[in-house]
């Protein structure tokens, strides 16, 4: 593993973490889409109008699918996520 993924300061992963990103995308994919296809339906909603809206969460790498967008959206420790972007 590089060392922008192991989530150090001043790299575009500070405060995230990896392990709970990808364990994220099995969470929406065996653990929410069949059981609650509610709450999957609601999660590609929410991609689509922040992708609609244009907002900075949904740019870039985080815009590629509903899938990164919640990837990307779970892990996410709020403090650093201020500070480091």
């Amino acid at each position: 593993m590089r060392g922008g993924e192991l989530g150090y300061p001043g790299t575009r992963y500070f405060g995230v973490n990896i392990c709970v990103h990808e364990f994220s995308h099995g969470m929406m994919n065996a653990g929410i889409r069949h059981p609650d296809p509610a709450l999957y339906q609601a999660i590609l909603d929410a991609y689509a109008s922040a992708k609609a809206a244009g907002l900075e969460t949904a740019r870039g790498y985080d815009c590629n699918t509903a899938g990164e967008y919640w990837g990307s959206r779970v892990p996410m420790d709020p403090y650093h996520a201020r500070v480091a972007r």
